[in-house]
């Protein structure tokens, strides 16, 4: 063909299409041509002229969108996502029929000839499916109550376990999918799950809270009460009685002025202050 083209046509000629000729693009080793699909890989993709009327006009199902896997369920023990689900049939595949149609004349007359031909082509084909698209599966997601997704990774198995490492609300993808190619997955069967972790902080209360130390005299050897040595505020509204108040750096037996620390905590929140208390054997304003 090259030998031929570089007697024919002089360099930087062009050739013009006559009348009367198609071009399409065609998928790779679909024998007979079939027409390029969605999901095609452009490496898959090639043009190939016809004349009018004889182009092909089927699309290839080689890539065709993969079908969802059925029955999926999730449960809940303790903090881990269980899911489990059906397993999808292996995606059709005509190759055989159609080679068999398209050379049916040709296994009559040359029925060795055929059979080696037939033997090459089918290697070749599965070879490529072997290298580019990989064992039929399942790619799984998390998505978190933020709208945040991850792909947790593909799967041959029909069950699938993911331990949140906070609470919230979560939904678990299933996609079918080939372990290579991911042009083709599945839309994705989706199941949710609420997860409340035990040992969750809870969130900061920010400048909100705040507290304040009373200057105070403390009677030698008396116990301070902290709840009436503090004053605390949550966005201005009064909430000792329902913190909790340790305070540090304090021997009521010694008199004398003592700075005193509190850690005040409300609602999971904590704030550190420093106070000072006056411990005498005679005090005006003492909290006793």
């Amino acid at each position: 063909g090259a030998y031929l083209a570089n007697h024919i046509f002089k360099t930087g000629s062009s050739f013009t299409k006559p009348s009367g000729l198609t071009t399409v693009t065609i998928e790779s080793q679909s024998l007979p041509p079939k027409l390029a699909g969605p999901n095609t890989p452009a490496n898959m993709k090639t043009s190939a002229t016809f004349k009018s009327g004889t182009e092909p006009s089927e699309v290839s199902n080689r890539f065709n969108t993969l079908n969802d896997p059925t029955n999926v369920t999730s449960s809940l023990n303790e903090n881990t996502i269980t899911v489990k689900w059906s397993p999808i049939e292996s995606p059709s595949n005509s190759i055989t029929k159609d080679f068999q149609d398209y050379f049916k004349t040709f296994q009559k007359q040359y029925p060795t000839a055929y059979k080696n031909f037939y033997n090459k082509y089918i290697s070749i084909y599965n070879s490529y499916n072997d290298n580019n698209l990989g064992k039929i599966g399942y790619q799984i997601f998390v998505k978190d109550e933020n709208g945040n997704q991850k792909d947790l990774g593909w799967t041959d198995k029909t069950s699938y376990t993911y331990t949140p490492t906070k609470s919230g609300t979560y939904e678990i993808i299933v996609r079918s999918s080939y372990s290579i190619y991911k042009g083709n997955q599945s839309k994705g069967i989706v199941t949710k799950q609420t997860v409340k972790l035990a040992n969750d902080e809870k969130p900061s209360l920010g400048d909100g809270l705040k507290a304040t130390a009373k200057n105070i005299c403390l009677l030698k050897g008396a116990t301070l009460d902290a709840q009436k040595s503090v004053t605390v505020t949550y966005n201005g509204q009064n909430v000792t009685s329902n913190s909790t108040i340790v305070y540090s750096g304090l021997d009521s037996t010694k008199d004398g002025s003592q700075n005193v620390t509190y850690v005040i905590t409300y609602e999971g929140s904590k704030i550190t202050i420093n106070g000072t208390i006056t411990v005498s054997a005679v005090c005006e304003n003492s909290l006793d």
